[in-house]
């Protein structure tokens, strides 16, 4: 067995076992990695998994609009942490304006800096709403696992609530 990350048929793999791959009739709908294409057989290396399995008729689209997301968030948090340090939370007393001003509109570059980074947070939440709603347009186009489908309009669900949460917040003080 290779060692992890080893480059193995050429392909520079970061682990051994795929963990999200399409079903088969082998598998009984379990996932490859999980029990590989024989019950008897709970991991195989991806050479071995190449050999023996059915081509992948899914999308890329939705993986590389999922990773796209987990970055984006990823961002967002360290931005919801700066704001939280700078004490920046309140920095716009109307929502979803700042200062009046239609929120792709503000002119943030010239702002004070805590508007700045309230502001900057205040986009990248937009953005993680926008690529949320292409993940699960992609989602509901590209993947026929219900189960994942039904996760993607979950989290939509949660963005929104998350977003509208924040609204609040502004709102009340």
């Amino acid at each position: 067995m290779p060692a992890l990350g080893a480059d193995v048929d050429g392909l520079p793999w970061a682990g051994i076992v795929l963990l999200s791959s399409p079903p088969d009739a082998a598998t009984d709908g379990i996932p490859w990695g999980c029990w590989g294409n024989e019950r008897d057989s709970p991991l195989k290396t991806p050479s071995a998994m190449q050999e023996s399995a059915t081509p992948n008729p899914h999308s890329a689209v939705p993986h590389r609009v999922a990773v796209t997301l987990v970055w984006a968030t990823f961002l967002l948090l360290c931005a919801g942490a700066l704001v939280t340090t700078e004490g920046a939370g309140m920095a716009f007393r109307d929502w979803p304006t700042s200062d009046g001003y239609n929120m792709f509109l503000y002119p943030w570059f010239a702002a004070a800096w805590d508007k700045f980074i309230e502001h900057g947070h205040r986009l990248l939440g937009a953005l993680v709403g926008l690529i949320t709603i292409v993940l699960t347009v992609c989602l509901w186009k590209f993947e026929r696992r219900g189960w994942v489908v039904a996760l993607g309009a979950a989290a939509l669900a949660l963005v929104i609530v998350q977003g509208t949460l924040g609204g609040l917040r502004v709102r009340a003080d």
